[in-house]
């Protein structure tokens, strides 16, 4: 949203409330996407020319990372209305779905970060994450 819509939001009693629930949360499940940028539709709210899309490999609630892991913003991510990747750590049980070989690299990528401690996916996925491990 826009600045206005997104203080606006901030401060709902309804939308605050899901939002305060994360500090409590003790499993989350979440999915995982593939680099932005490789994607045949990019959400609106992310700007294909931001630089550090550039270096996205993937995301978890709509919040883009590298490589390693490590949190990437881009112009408007201030205003997500998500929770954050720092939040995502502290859940003892956060469990990621995904599935495909374009993200593989998102997978690895994530739990790098430490975005998920538990994965869901299928066997060809495995596969790749398993092979890619060793490549590393």
């Amino acid at each position: 949203p826009g600045p206005e819509l997104f203080y606006s939001l901030q401060h709902e009693p309804s939308v605050r409330r899901v939002m305060d629930l994360w500090a409590h949360a003790r499993c989350a499940l979440v999915g995982v996407g593939s680099a932005p940028l490789m994607r045949q539709m990019t959400p609106a709210l992310m700007p294909r020319d931001a630089e550090a899309l550039r270096q996205a490999v993937g995301d978890v609630c709509m919040r883009v990372y590298d490589r390693e892991g490590a949190p990437l913003s881009y112009p408007g991510s201030e205003r997500l209305v998500a929770t954050r990747l720092e939040e995502l750590r502290r859940i003892p049980a956060t469990i990621a779905v995904a599935v495909g070989a374009e993200k593989v690299l998102s997978i690895i990528a994530g739990a790098r970060g430490g975005y998920f401690n538990r994965l869901v996916t299928d066997a060809p996925t495995a596969e790749g994450i398993v092979a890619a491990a060793h490549q590393l």
